[in-house]
């Protein structure tokens, strides 16, 4: 009887369950991970970075790619954890069946691959060269990952470290900047430049942006008045340029809009712990939209009304603020930094491509109106039940669900999904139910927290109880997350 011959992984998975588990990763993880996912013709970025370095060395030679390696077997094991917790008619889902005990086996599984990441990852940053490996920094990326698929706790300590990691190598600005792209990961005829330090550093931008949403603080790795590095040029030659629209569904430029916002709430919320001053420095919405700011006798640039002035500023920006593909007339286009050797993978990118488009606009519209509707309530003590507001709930999860319903898209969508959710009547929450249904065809326990968030504040809405808001649902049920 002949052997079979030997699996190629086992140097650096050397376990079948191992095997199983990083297999298991790597064929699912498109739609884990990219708000966009890549199509049989296209670049996983994510695989891309993170696999090459992990097979670069055999298990057990460097603390750093073993924090990586073992990380990634840890996103696996949450996934197929939610698998198992939850019966589908998806194929994915019916692949496994729905059992308990092995849920709480995968969950423990998973923790325990965190928590060894963990610690080779901290034994790597004491030496400075391991340190300074991308798999270090790639190693806290997935540990991420594993806390946001996990529900999106716990994930604090981890990111600050990261960007501690980041500042050390020179802060965003030259992470992003100063990186070389290389060509990487040929997949059925396609390859891409990429730069791992630098895919890494933009996915923690991204990360520590939506951090600010629950945690009430101000973004650190893009401040609102320092973004300028964070804007690609149009005719950047690289996979990058097209690189954060697939990963989370939303252009560049919105996510400095984002940040605005977080900042602009993290900053009042510092305000009204010590001023008593509720006031609202704005005559109304005109008839194009656009608030009027009154004016104001507090010259504190501190002040509520300073901050109510700010918001007032972005508010009117987010206004008129029109997707950089509509306004430029250009589409993602996966042919920048990728590279191919079939017409077939050509043509099939070019539906793709307007595919990605579609996605993002709308993407970046439920985005644009969500941010709105946090400022009018958040910040501009508009009331949630203003006809202004609701409508523009509305419109957000009108959107929202056609990224999930149209597209098949609806990663990256939880947080105005959070936001105009948990305001709307009644008579609307279907849509909310409709969005999660689709969701969870491409999540984790992420849409379980996030849903969790918005039911308790329908509860306490239709109970006529206070705190009937989400950020008083984080607070009070220390919900505190990292999604998106």
């Amino acid at each position: 009887m002949r052997n079979a011959p030997p699996d190629v992984l086992e140097p650096y998975f050397p376990t079948v369950g191992e095997r199983n588990l990083i297999r298991h990763y790597c064929s699912n993880s498109t739609h884990l991970v990219m708000a966009v996912p890549a199509s049989s013709s296209s670049l996983n970025p994510v695989l891309a970075i993170t696999i090459p370095i992990v097979l670069s060395l055999p298990s057990n030679f460097s603390p750093a790619v073993e924090a990586l390696r073992v990380s990634l077997l840890g996103v696996g094991a949450v996934h197929l954890a939610f698998l198992h917790a939850r019966p589908s008619s998806d194929s994915l889902s019916q692949s496994v069946s729905s059992h308990p005990q092995r849920t709480t086996e995968l969950m423990s599984l998973a923790m325990s691959y965190r928590q060894r990441a963990t610690l080779y990852l901290n034994e790597a940053l004491q030496n400075p060269l391991d340190g300074f490996q991308d798999a270090a920094l790639g190693a806290s990326v997935i540990i991420a990952l594993i806390d946001i698929f996990s529900g999106g706790f716990g994930y604090i300590e981890n990111l600050e470290l990261a960007k501690a990691v980041v500042n050390v190598r020179g802060g965003p600005a030259n992470m992003i900047t100063h990186s070389t792209a290389r060509k990487t990961s040929v997949v059925n005829g396609t390859s891409a430049n990429l730069s791992p330090p630098r895919l890494m550093t933009e996915m923690l931008v991204v990360y520590d942006t939506f951090a600010c949403f629950a945690s009430g603080v101000e973004p650190v790795l893009l401040p609102p008045d320092d973004h300028s590095w964070w804007i690609v040029e149009p005719d950047e030659p690289t996979f990058h340029r097209w690189v954060v629209e697939k990963l989370f569904g939303l252009s560049r430029e919105m996510l400095v809009l984002l940040a605005k916002v977080a900042s602009l709430c993290a900053r009042l919320s510092r305000v009204r712990r010590t001023e008593t001053e509720t006031l609202t420095p704005f005559a109304g919405f005109g008839d194009d939209g656009v608030l009027s700011p009154t004016a104001s006798s507090n010259p504190n640039p501190d002040s509520n009304v300073a901050v109510q002035a700010g918001a007032l500023e972005v508010y009117n920006e987010l206004g008129s603020w029109i997707s950089p593909s509509r306004r430029k007339g250009i589409t993602p286009d996966a042919h920048h930094g990728v590279e191919t050797n079939s017409v077939e993978l050509e043509m099939s990118r070019h539906f793709q491509t307007l595919k990605c488009t579609q996605r993002v606009q709308t993407g970046n519209e439920a985005y644009r109106i969500a941010m709105q509707v946090l400022l009018l309530c958040d910040v501009l003590n508009v009331s949630p039940s203003d006809t202004h507001v609701q409508t523009k709930c509305k419109s957000v999860l009108t959107s929202c669900l056609d990224c999930a319903q149209n597209f098949g898209m609806s990663v990256g969508l939880i947080w105005p999904v959070i936001i105009a959710g948990s305001l709307v009547p009644p008579s609307l929450r279907q849509m909310v139910h409709d969005f999660y249904a689709k969701l969870r065809n491409h999540c984790c326990f992420d849409a379980n927290t996030s849903e969790q968030i918005i039911e308790e504040v329908w509860r306490r809405t239709d109970q006529g109880l206070d705190r009937a808001n989400w950020r008083s649902v984080i607070e009070d049920l220390n919900l505190k997350i990292l999604v998106f």
